[in-house]
């Protein structure tokens, strides 16, 4: 049986070493990665689900947790629109659980918490295995660039 429910504050260390894991398996990881990196994700993590800018939800099947994923919220960040706006991020099954809809799951529940909030667009950046996903979903690819400077 499984069940999608918001993360518990004591499940922040599992919310960062599934970020670190799934930045790992998508090759976004910095060459030189602060030594510091869970430290400050769990401080940075705790801080933004306290202040209420990301929500997390878990995967929880028998009693472990099988996924993660969080809406980042940004109140009028979508300037021509000037409504809300999130980012998905975070989004990670653990490799046991995979190819069991799990994903598809959370990502349903992210977005309908973006809709009950009120957001105009959903971003995310996707990894080449979720990219289907998205699509199916409805995402569209857009033309966004990136500039690397270091």
């Amino acid at each position: 049986m499984t069940t999608i429910r918001p993360a518990l504050p004591e499940e922040i260390p599992l919310l960062a070493g599934a970020w670190y894991a799934m930045l790992d398996e998508s090759g976004l990881l910095e060459p030189q990665l602060d030594p510091l990196w869970r430290e400050s994700l769990e401080r940075r993590f705790a801080a933004a689900m306290q202040g209420g800018e990301q929500r997390w939800l878990v995967v929880e099947a028998d009693g472990r947790i099988a996924a993660t994923g969080c809406a980042i919220f940004r109140a009028g960040s979508d300037v021509a629109l000037m409504r809300p706006a999130a980012t998905l991020a975070g989004i990670y099954t653990f490799p046991e659980y995979r190819r069991q809809g799990l994903a598809r799951r959370l990502v349903t529940a992210l977005i309908e918490l973006c809709r009950e909030a009120g957001c105009a667009r959903i971003r995310l950046r996707a990894s080449a295995a979720g990219r289907p996903l998205y699509e199916s979903l409805g995402f569209v690819t857009s033309d966004e660039m990136r500039l690397d400077l270091a």
